[in-house]
């Protein structure tokens, strides 16, 4: 097993520091994501199983994670529908950060 300071320092290097989703490039807000989620097996300690992703975007692929496992209720498409028509598409951490879209910050059910 890896240990965890030379998981994130192996990746950021790599990485060059930039998220790998929005490309943003930050010395101090980023964190190493599994690339295949932890709960579909992606508990792998290689190098190779991680990517750079900002607070924000690892906050909004955590939430995507948790809902993807199960069928979205009514209520819950409804919620994202209004939420990105509100705040655009693809706008997670607009939406994570809006009081009126709380569902989405709750833990899995």
């Amino acid at each position: 097993r890896l240990d965890a300071a030379h998981v994130r320092s192996a990746v950021v290097k790599r990485d060059g520091g930039l998220c790998s989703h929005c490309r943003v490039k930050s010395n101090k807000a980023w964190e190493a994501a599994h690339k295949r989620a932890v709960s579909d097996g992606g508990g792998c300690c290689s190098v190779n199983n991680y990517k750079t992703l900002c607070r924000r975007c690892h906050s909004a692929q955590s939430v995507a994670d948790r809902h993807c496992n199960r069928t979205w209720s009514e209520y819950e498409v409804d919620a994202l529908r209004r939420a990105v028509k509100k705040h655009g598409k693809g706008k997670w951490a607009k939406i994570l950060s809006d009081p009126e879209f709380s569902l989405f910050n709750q833990s899995k059910r």
